[in-house]
Protein backbone atom coordinates (compact mmCIF):
# COMPACT_ATOMS: atom_id res chain seq x y z
CA UNK A 1 0.00 0.00 0.00
CA UNK A 2 1.51 3.28 -0.75
CA UNK A 3 1.70 5.74 2.03
CA UNK A 4 -0.82 8.12 0.76
CA UNK A 5 -3.49 4.76 1.20
CA UNK A 6 -2.16 4.17 4.92
CA UNK A 7 -2.88 7.64 5.74
CA UNK A 8 -6.08 8.31 4.34
CA UNK A 9 -7.19 4.68 6.10
CA UNK A 10 -5.34 5.87 9.45
CA UNK A 11 -7.38 8.96 9.21
CA UNK A 12 -10.91 7.39 8.11
CA UNK A 13 -10.57 5.17 11.42
CA UNK A 14 -10.43 7.85 13.80
CA UNK A 15 -13.77 8.80 13.79
CA UNK A 16 -14.29 5.44 15.08
CA UNK A 17 -13.01 5.15 17.74
CA UNK A 18 -15.79 3.88 20.36
CA UNK A 19 -16.65 1.29 17.82
CA UNK A 20 -15.74 -2.27 19.08
CA UNK A 21 -13.26 -4.44 17.03
CA UNK A 22 -15.40 -6.02 14.92
CA UNK A 23 -17.06 -2.43 13.83
CA UNK A 24 -13.16 -1.57 13.12
CA UNK A 25 -12.47 -4.52 11.25
CA UNK A 26 -15.67 -4.67 8.97
CA UNK A 27 -14.58 -0.85 8.00
CA UNK A 28 -11.05 -1.71 6.93
CA UNK A 29 -12.35 -4.92 4.58
CA UNK A 30 -13.86 -2.56 2.15
CA UNK A 31 -9.80 -1.72 1.30
CA UNK A 32 -9.01 -5.49 0.56
CA UNK A 33 -9.04 -7.50 -2.76
CA UNK A 34 -11.31 -10.24 -0.97
CA UNK A 35 -12.58 -9.21 1.70
CA UNK A 36 -14.97 -12.17 2.29
CA UNK A 37 -13.08 -13.80 5.26
CA UNK A 38 -12.26 -10.17 7.12
CA UNK A 39 -16.61 -9.54 6.76
CA UNK A 40 -16.63 -12.73 8.42
CA UNK A 41 -14.16 -12.34 11.11
CA UNK A 42 -15.80 -9.30 12.10
CA UNK A 43 -19.04 -10.64 12.65
CA UNK A 44 -17.91 -13.47 14.39
CA UNK A 45 -16.05 -11.37 16.77
CA UNK A 46 -19.14 -9.12 17.37
CA UNK A 47 -21.54 -12.22 17.13
CA UNK A 48 -23.03 -10.00 14.51
CA UNK A 49 -25.32 -12.74 12.33
CA UNK A 50 -26.09 -9.60 10.04
CA UNK A 51 -22.56 -9.10 9.35
CA UNK A 52 -22.61 -12.10 7.67
CA UNK A 53 -24.66 -11.03 4.39
CA UNK A 54 -21.17 -8.82 3.94
CA UNK A 55 -19.99 -12.26 2.95
CA UNK A 56 -20.26 -12.49 -1.06
CA UNK A 57 -18.98 -15.76 -1.50
CA UNK A 58 -17.60 -14.72 -4.96
CA UNK A 59 -15.31 -17.57 -5.70
CA UNK A 60 -18.52 -19.95 -5.19
CA UNK A 61 -20.82 -18.87 -7.02
CA UNK A 62 -20.76 -20.98 -10.09
CA UNK A 63 -21.37 -24.19 -7.13
CA UNK A 64 -24.33 -21.99 -6.50
CA UNK A 65 -23.41 -21.67 -2.09
CA UNK A 66 -21.55 -19.88 -0.36
CA UNK A 67 -19.52 -21.36 2.46
CA UNK A 68 -17.56 -18.68 3.73
CA UNK A 69 -21.03 -17.03 4.86
CA UNK A 70 -22.33 -20.33 6.30
CA UNK A 71 -18.77 -20.90 8.11
CA UNK A 72 -19.50 -16.78 9.07
CA UNK A 73 -23.00 -18.18 10.63
CA UNK A 74 -21.77 -21.33 11.89
CA UNK A 75 -18.96 -19.84 14.04
CA UNK A 76 -21.85 -17.01 15.68
CA UNK A 77 -24.21 -19.76 16.63
CA UNK A 78 -21.52 -22.31 18.40
CA UNK A 79 -20.00 -19.12 19.78
CA UNK A 80 -23.74 -18.13 21.43
CA UNK A 81 -25.04 -21.43 21.98
CA UNK A 82 -28.01 -19.99 19.58
CA UNK A 83 -29.67 -22.53 17.30
CA UNK A 84 -31.72 -20.02 15.87
CA UNK A 85 -28.51 -18.66 13.90
CA UNK A 86 -28.25 -21.96 12.24
CA UNK A 87 -31.77 -21.25 10.23
CA UNK A 88 -29.67 -18.80 8.60
CA UNK A 89 -27.49 -21.48 6.88
CA UNK A 90 -27.70 -22.14 2.90
CA UNK A 91 -25.77 -25.08 2.67
CA UNK A 92 -25.04 -26.12 -0.94
CA UNK A 93 -21.94 -27.71 -2.29
CA UNK A 94 -18.76 -27.25 -0.14
CA UNK A 95 -20.82 -25.61 2.32
CA UNK A 96 -21.78 -26.41 5.97
CA UNK A 97 -25.51 -27.14 6.89
CA UNK A 98 -28.10 -26.51 8.89
CA UNK A 99 -28.13 -29.72 11.21
CA UNK A 100 -24.85 -29.76 11.22
CA UNK A 101 -24.49 -26.47 13.39
CA UNK A 102 -27.92 -27.85 15.02
CA UNK A 103 -25.76 -31.09 15.70
CA UNK A 104 -22.64 -28.75 17.21
CA UNK A 105 -24.29 -26.82 19.15
CA UNK A 106 -26.26 -29.64 21.07
CA UNK A 107 -22.96 -32.07 21.70
CA UNK A 108 -20.89 -28.73 22.84
CA UNK A 109 -23.60 -28.03 25.34
CA UNK A 110 -24.59 -31.57 26.00
CA UNK A 111 -27.72 -30.50 25.06
CA UNK A 112 -30.16 -33.81 24.33
CA UNK A 113 -33.21 -31.88 23.66
CA UNK A 114 -31.15 -29.39 20.91
CA UNK A 115 -30.89 -33.07 18.74
CA UNK A 116 -35.12 -33.38 19.01
CA UNK A 117 -34.81 -30.34 16.61
CA UNK A 118 -33.77 -32.31 13.75
CA UNK A 119 -35.08 -35.23 11.88
CA UNK A 120 -34.57 -38.73 10.50
CA UNK A 121 -31.16 -39.79 10.34
CA UNK A 122 -29.35 -36.37 11.29
CA UNK A 123 -31.44 -36.92 14.53
CA UNK A 124 -29.68 -40.04 15.18
CA UNK A 125 -26.63 -39.20 14.31
CA UNK A 126 -27.04 -36.10 16.89
CA UNK A 127 -28.05 -38.49 19.92
CA UNK A 128 -25.19 -41.15 19.03
CA UNK A 129 -22.03 -38.33 18.74
CA UNK A 130 -23.99 -36.59 21.92
CA UNK A 131 -24.72 -40.09 23.75
CA UNK A 132 -20.82 -40.76 22.94
CA UNK A 133 -19.76 -37.44 25.53
CA UNK A 134 -21.87 -37.49 28.09
CA UNK A 135 -20.08 -40.07 30.72
CA UNK A 136 -21.95 -41.60 34.49
CA UNK A 137 -19.14 -39.30 35.79
CA UNK A 138 -20.63 -36.00 33.91
CA UNK A 139 -24.56 -37.44 34.83
CA UNK A 140 -23.65 -37.89 38.38
CA UNK A 141 -22.05 -33.90 38.60
CA UNK A 142 -25.13 -32.53 36.85
CA UNK A 143 -27.88 -34.55 39.14
CA UNK A 144 -28.09 -32.79 42.54
CA UNK A 145 -27.77 -35.07 45.50
CA UNK A 146 -31.56 -34.82 46.20
CA UNK A 147 -32.54 -36.27 43.56
CA UNK A 148 -29.95 -39.27 43.13
CA UNK A 149 -31.57 -42.50 43.53
CA UNK A 150 -30.56 -43.69 47.02
CA UNK A 151 -28.55 -47.26 46.77
CA UNK A 152 -30.44 -49.84 48.54
CA UNK A 153 -28.86 -52.30 50.71
CA UNK A 154 -28.50 -55.66 49.98
CA UNK A 155 -30.38 -58.17 52.12
CA UNK A 156 -29.09 -61.04 53.33
CA UNK A 157 -31.81 -64.07 53.37
CA UNK A 158 -32.19 -65.22 57.08
CA UNK A 159 -32.87 -68.22 58.58
CA UNK A 160 -34.92 -68.89 60.97
CA UNK A 161 -34.90 -71.47 63.40
CA UNK A 162 -37.78 -73.67 64.33
CA UNK A 163 -38.80 -73.02 67.56
CA UNK A 164 -38.76 -75.85 70.19
CA UNK A 165 -42.39 -77.39 70.88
Amino acid sequence: MSFLRKTLLALAVLPLAGCGLGDLMAFSCQFMGNPDHCYQNAAVQDADPYGCEKVSGKDFVSGGSNPPRDKCYLQIAENTNDYNVCKNIKGGLMSYTQEECVTDIAVNTEDPAGCKRLTGAEFNDCKATLGATITVDKLMRSTPKSTRPRARRARTPTTRTPRPT
